[in-house]
């Protein structure tokens, strides 16, 4: 142990004898925060306006490849150079030894620099609301990936004494079977996977057994040259050992691919089952499959998609209780196989992938049906399906049901100021509904009688062009206590004028107040907003004020109300204020954040031109009715005694998810709330796991953390440089006065 350590100390401190060592190390830091905090491009964090740090475990990796091969470049190779090799392997150690201590002083300095980075998650803490399990996850990651390349790096610098050589063949060998995306390998993959928060015993296995056996490598290249007396006459040492070793570690990789365990950092559990789908799999009514159809020639980017849905699929069926069972086809090698996909309607898709140098298109089977009985829901294509767990619990639910409820959508369908067609942009909402309800798409006409009565829930909008016995039947349907989801502006927005118009009073208005609201003539504009794609540069965005972005970090959510309890945002484009005006049955549900101001009466559009703030202030935009109520229209009859389940928000656009995909998460709770025997809304989604930075980070705040996350890690390392050079000094001093007094 004391000639280890003796070891070790000689190789850490040879890694900062001089200042480049520490200049050296201060770099990788320096350079992260560079990209991540101060360029102006999309790597930027302030830029992006996120409270998370994948873009750090994006970039980290590719810097890492050049830093690490770089740091081990001249561990045996130098020894080689200067002559003490052969003095190094005469010593009565253990190559075992030597190897471990060359390898474990260059990994604490990689720890250390890496811990110099530590002030981006800290900047992140204090200024939002940062998520510190995949962080922790993630650095996890970067550590086993650090020590897999220096591990191959030192192999690869015991081969030759040429130190440039050592580096150039870790770093290309190193990045290409790294990041290439046809690479056996795929260790970035796996760093990924990390970073987002899910610690998988396959991945901590891989990476260890990887570092341990080109470790192992290193060993056996060093006992060749101990006999041989230099390494450029090496023959295969003692292959069988070397094979054995290998296997070991290939068998143990292909033992623990049949596990699943693994660890979810993510504060809401997003890889884990929720317990609604729980709840869900173990009340099936009849013996469900899941028929998973790919091609065994999948391209490398499908390939973590079905990792990924074989690890749900395979939790499906643990808590199924044996009513759900996984079924894997491949439709190139069984012709059975082809006909039942063809028949279920999932057909062969095209995928790209590289071959010889070039990029081929082919094609594959890549889809999934759920089937019970005679009935299913079918998933053509798997390439891209963001909430997965979402979608198979709402199919499960909709095959559990032999009876689905009806949901009307109803409303006037003007031309859409935006320039798009309304009934398009509402396809994928119509989409997301029909997984578990039977929509029915009504459009209000003058004088048309739309059949409410026949509908368990309402969705509508444009109510202000409704007739008077339209009303009648709108203020007849909340009364009976069904759910109702009513969007409603004060305003008309005139495209492409980018201005808009103050709506008169209408009757419309009047069945607000009766219900305990107001929509006001006006627009809200926030700090707090979507950006949009500028129109001088189409790389960058801006911000756009009239499009508020409500958040839970700025206390958008102010109510108790489980639809909303996992969202973290929502855009409300070109919204009114909805006031409530009897607090206990009418309470406001979505409110802009303190940095918010109104245009009224004269409205501008225009992203160059929008009229700043006078003042700011706080404004409810969306408000939920809830309580018993008489009706509107009929003062002679008494209340039914129903409990009104109404949201109103005050935006006409929210309906079409080219916005904010967020609102279509809202929508979907808010029905499974109130209608479905199953609330969805605990199951995480993409979309809810977005955490904006705060709308008030002000000039200084920001510039004030661009510089802490800049100079920490120079500053650390010149701090250590200063205080090493001056001990060294004083110790040497001191040895120097000791033998003057001698002599």
């Amino acid at each position: 142990m004391k000639a280890f350590t003796t070891l070790f100390m000689k190789e850490f401190k040879h890694l900062f004898n001089n200042p480049m060592g520490y200049l050296f190390c201060s770099m990788l830091p320096a350079t992260l925060a560079y990209f991540l905090f101060w360029q102006n491009s999309g790597l930027n964090i302030f830029v992006n306006g996120t409270s998370d740090l994948r873009l750090f475990f994006r970039l980290a990796p590719f810097l890492l490849a050049v830093f690490v091969p770089l740091l081990a470049m001249r561990a045996w190779a130098e020894e080689m150079r200067q002559g003490t090799m052969e003095w190094l392997l005469s010593m009565p150690l253990p190559h075992t030894t030597l190897v471990w201590a060359k390898f474990l002083a260059p990994f604490t300095a990689i720890l250390i620099t890496l811990a110099a980075t530590l002030t981006f998650p800290y900047t992140l803490v204090q200024l939002g609301d940062l998520d510190l399990g995949p962080v922790l996850s993630g650095y996890i990651g970067l550590l086993l990936f650090s020590a897999t390349a220096l591990a191959f790096s030192l192999w690869i610098s015991s081969m030759t004494r040429h130190q440039v050589v050592a580096f150039l063949f870790s770093f290309l060998i190193f990045s290409f079977f790294a990041f290439f995306e046809n690479s056996p390998l795929n260790l970035n993959f796996r760093l990924q996977q990390m970073a987002s928060g899910l610690l998988d015993l396959k991945d901590l296995v891989y990476f260890l057994s990887l570092t341990l056996f080109f470790l192992f490598m290193s060993i056996q290249f060093l006992g060749q040259a101990r006999h041989s007396g230099f390494l450029s006459s090496w023959k295969p040492y003692k292959l069988t050992r070397i094979l054995f070793v290998a296997g070991i570690f290939i068998a143990l990789n292909a033992a623990v691919n049949y596990t699943n365990l693994r660890v979810d950092f993510t504060r809401n559990g997003i890889y884990t089952l929720s317990p609604s789908t729980k709840e869900v799999c173990a009340h099936l009514d009849e013996e469900t499959h899941l028929k998973l159809f790919f091609s065994s020639n999948l391209p490398p980017q499908f390939q973590p998609v079905l990792a990924f849905i074989e690890r749900l699929a395979a939790e499906y069926e643990a808590h199924g209780k044996g009513k759900f069972q996984v079924q894997k086809l491949n439709p190139d090698l069984d012709e059975a196989a082809r006909r039942e996909a063809l028949s279920y309607g999932v057909v062969e898709t095209a995928g790209n992938v590289t071959q010889k140098s070039r990029v081929e298109t082919v094609k594959i089977w890549f889809g999934m049906v759920l089937t019970q009985g005679e009935r299913k829901v079918v998933f053509p294509t798997m390439q891209d399906i963001p909430n997965l767990e979402y979608d198979l619990t709402a199919a499960l639910l909709k095959l559990n049901h032999t009876t689905q409820k009806k949901v009307l959508l109803a409303g006037s369908m003007p031309p859409s100021p935006l320039g798009h067609d309304p009934e398009n942009d509402m396809k994928p909402m119509l989409l997301e509904l029909q997984k578990q309800y039977n929509l029915e798409h009504g459009r209000v006409v003058p004088d048309k009688i739309v059949p409410f009565e026949h509908a368990d829930a309402l969705i509508t909008w444009g109510v202000r062009e409704f007739s008077e016995n339209q009303l009648k039947e709108l203020d007849a349907f909340i009364q009976s206590g069904k759910p109702v989801l009513l969007f409603t502006s004060g305003v008309s927005i005139q495209l492409p004028e980018l201005t808009a118009r103050e709506l008169p009073k209408d009757p419309a208005d009047a069945l607000f107040e009766h219900y305990g609201f107001e929509v006001g003539r006006n627009l809200v504009s926030d700090n707090s907003c979507q950006r949009i794609q500028s129109s001088t540069n189409s790389r960058l965005q801006r911000e756009y004020p009239v499009f508020p972005m409500v958040s839970r970090l700025l206390d958008g959510f102010p109510l108790n109300f489980k639809p909303v309890e996992t969202l973290q945002t929502m855009t409300l484009p070109w919204c009114s204020t909805v006031t409530p005006l009897s607090n206990d049955q009418t309470q406001t549900l979505l409110q802009s954040s303190k940095q918010a101001w109104l245009q009224e009466r004269v409205f501008d559009l225009n992203p160059d031109t929008l009229p700043g703030p006078t003042s700011f202030n706080v404004y409810p935009m969306g408000v939920l009715v809830s309580g018993v109520f008489d009706p509107y229209f009929d003062s002679t009859q008494k209340s039914t005694d129903n409990t009104v389940k109404m949201v109103v928000i005050g935006s006409n656009e929210i309906l079409g998810q080219y916005q904010n995909p967020s609102s279509l998460a809202f929508i979907a709770n808010t029905l499974g709330f109130w209608c479905s025997d199953m609330d969805l809304s605990d199951i995480d989604r993409r979309e809810n796991a977005f955490v904006p930075l705060p709308a008030n980070l002000t000039y200084e705040t920001r510039r004030t953390y661009q510089w802490i996350t800049l100079l920490t890690g120079p500053l650390f390392f010149a701090l250590w440089g200063t205080v090493f050079y001056a001990r060294r000094r004083t110790v040497n001093y001191g040895a120097h006065t000791q033998k003057r007094a001698n002599t």
